[in-house]
């Protein structure tokens, strides 16, 4: 498996929203190598966190200096998800949804952002397929 490299840049995402810049322009600031490929990738300016995963595996990396907060496969953090099929980041809560599908047995574990901690999960909600339809009151 390959490992990807992470990189850093001076730019915000408000910036990328105003002008386009060359990405030869851009000031690399960090870069690391994670152990695992990203398909999935999110960013929080306001909680200068930079996150990336792919369905094994959750790392939590500081978008200040590039240095990886937490990194589990998700079997770590709950033993009853294997794979996950739906992420979504609350960072206002300062939580993670992970959901494993399982055809009518979906699990959903919720993370705690800055550890990697598993605040609770449950059975109980089926059929989740978009972030809308979520609601976390912290």
């Amino acid at each position: 498996m390959k490992n990807l490299i992470l990189t850093g840049l001076t730019i915000g995402l408000t910036c990328m929203m105003s002008y386009a810049q060359k990405y030869d322009e851009m000031k690399t600031t960090w870069e690391i190598e994670t152990t695992h490929p990203f398909t999935e990738t999110g960013l929080s300016e306001k909680k200068e966190i930079v996150h990336g995963s792919n369905e094994k595996k959750y790392t939590m990396v500081s978008a200040v200096d590039g240095k990886v907060k937490w990194s589990k496969k998700f079997k770590e953090i709950d033993e009853q998800i294997g794979k996950v099929d739906l992420q979504i980041p609350m960072y206002e809560s300062n939580a993670v949804f992970l959901f494993d599908k399982k055809a009518g047995k979906d699990q959903m574990v919720v993370v705690d952002m800055e550890t990697g901690t598993k605040l609770w999960s449950t059975n109980k909600y089926q059929g989740i397929d978009d972030p809308d339809e979520v609601i976390y009151i912290a």
